[in-house]
């Protein structure tokens, strides 16, 4: 394999071939879940999935614990979510062949820098592709690249650490899909609080939407159950 970049490209060439057309998807939940019986994802967990930078991979242990990984997800358009481990005492690639129950989250802003960040859970069931550790992963490398700059020269050097680049390809397959939104930002008011007196200590603001207490809100400091207007922002 002299050339592994080109053979990478063309693996992924033949692959987007063969991926199905984009076909509309409805949920009747805003917020909810969807129960995937389409080949592509919704378009907001689409535009997380290639822009996210590390993910919370959850696989279970022979005891059925969750067991939750870093990792990279590689999505490329066919429905399916992409992850590459290295074969070399790989406990999460055991754990996948004895149980391929798995689930995927993005939760971190600061790993996925999209416009509008919203949460998102991917559970569903993985297949290990390790038949070829050597280059049965190498159609990743073009989306691995976009994701992680530094790639492209570690790969030149592969022959320095020749175990690490025997990899595995993890396969999820998603069932169910949960995402979160972002929400509007809300300005929240502390005039209505209804103030009581405590015996034992000053007053509380029992009522309170976050529920802070007389230390945060100014109730018995002169501030009326109203919030300072410095902490009365968009929370």
């Amino acid at each position: 394999m002299r050339d592994p970049w080109a053979y990478a490209h063309l693996q992924q060439a033949k692959r987007k071939a063969d991926f199905p057309k984009k076909r509309p998807f409805t949920t009747t939940l805003r917020t909810g879940w969807y129960d995937l019986g389409v080949s592509r994802l919704p378009e907001p967990v689409e535009a997380l999935l290639e822009a996210a930078l590390v993910g919370e991979f959850t696989v279970l242990d022979g005891r059925g614990r969750p067991v939750v990984h870093p990792m990279i997800p590689f999505y490329t358009g066919d429905g399916r979510v992409y992850l590459t481990s290295s074969v070399l005492f790989s406990r999460k690639l055991l754990h996948l062949k004895q149980n391929p129950r798995c689930a995927l989250s993005i939760t971190d802003p600061l790993a996925a820098p999209v416009d509008r960040f919203g949460q998102v859970t991917i559970q569903g069931d993985a297949t290990v592709v390790d038949d070829d550790p050597h280059r049965g992963w190498l159609w990743l490398l073009p989306t691995w690249a976009r994701k992680e700059p530094t790639i492209p020269a570690l790969v030149r050097q592969r022959w320095a650490l020749p175990l690490f680049w025997e990899r595995a390809v993890v396969v999820l397959t998603p069932r169910r899909v949960f995402h979160w939104p972002p929400a509007p930002p809300v300005r929240r008011s502390f005039t209505n609080c209804r103030k009581e007196a405590s015996a034992d200590g000053p007053a509380s603001c029992r009522g309170c939407p976050a529920d802070q207490g007389a230390s945060l809100c100014g109730a018995g400091l002169g501030g009326r159950g109203r919030l300072p207007d410095a902490a009365a922002g968009p929370v």
